[in-house]
């Protein structure tokens, strides 16, 4: 029984010796890794923070848009159509839908 004892005490004493301490990494370091590793990169990138650019090019499709003082045209590869009245399908606000009559700038 004795041997037995003193066999587990000498296990104890060999893990707690070998046993190394991980440095505590803190959750925004955490986070930041995380979504560094996981980063989808996007295959379009359109920043139109100065407003003078009227189009894009996504393969195979053209898209340009018309803003005016009363309403803001979108084409697609050549088919003219108009955002005035339109609305979105989902709700962003408590009062409803929001209107879609502003696309003046694409900004990511």
């Amino acid at each position: 029984m004795k041997a037995i004892a003193i066999v587990v005490l000498a296990c104890l004493l060999q893990s707690c010796v070998s046993k190394k301490t991980v440095p505590a990494t803190s959750p925004e370091k955490m986070l930041t890794d995380y979504f560094y590793t996981y980063e989808i990169q996007p295959s379009v990138v359109v920043n139109n923070t100065e407003g003078n650019q009227t189009s894009i090019q996504i393969p195979p499709h053209l898209i340009k848009w018309f803003n005016t003082d009363d309403e803001t045209k979108v084409m697609i590869d050549g088919d003219l159509f108009t955002l005035k009245d339109k609305v979105t399908l989902n709700k962003p606000w408590d009062t409803g839908n929001d209107s879609v009559d502003f696309v003046n700038n694409w900004d990511q």
